[in-house]
């Protein structure tokens, strides 16, 4: 079974590097982000990763480290699960959401407008869809600093 799932993605243009036309591209621009996925375009405008002050920051990381937790333990768990437990994972992905949304919405003057932007949406595709931003997010963070050492390393005149 391993060896079909690689098959099929090897003919699909990954090689084992995921170097190959499938592979997974980081956006580089909240526009790009909202090519990709149009219901980022309704959100109100997010202070860009450079401009995160350290409380935002140092939350990204934490919820980051929640999402890997909240998506390796699933929600619907081995069919010998109890539905307490199956119940108590899906309030972890909850909780999770909710406290992704709260940060997102620290990155806005419009805090209601993400309210607004949620309706509608369920549980599982706002994971997705918060997930999302806080790979951006990560990953603008990281650039941001390497820009950061850069500048600071040139002499100025």
């Amino acid at each position: 079974m391993v060896d079909e799932v690689k098959d099929t993605t090897v003919e699909a243009g990954v090689d084992e590097s995921g170097a190959g036309d499938d592979a997974f591209h980081m956006p580089e621009t909240w526009a790009e982000m909202c090519e990709g996925e149009p219901l980022f375009v309704l959100l109100p405008e997010l202070v860009p990763a450079e401009r995160l002050k350290f409380r935002q920051a140092a939350e990204l990381r934490k919820l980051s480290g929640m999402a890997g937790f909240t998506l390796r333990e699933g929600t619907t768990g081995p069919v010998e699960a109890s539905m307490r437990d199956v119940e108590s994972k899906i309030d972890e992905r909850m909780d999770f959401v909710e406290r992704a949304l709260d940060w997102v919405k620290s990155l806005t003057s419009q805090p209601e407008k993400v309210d607004e932007w949620t309706l509608g949406i369920g549980l599982d595709e706002l994971f997705w869809l918060v997930e999302s931003i806080l790979l951006f997010y990560t990953d603008q963070l990281g650039k941001s600093l390497d820009s950061k050492r850069r500048s600071a390393s040139t002499p100025s005149n």
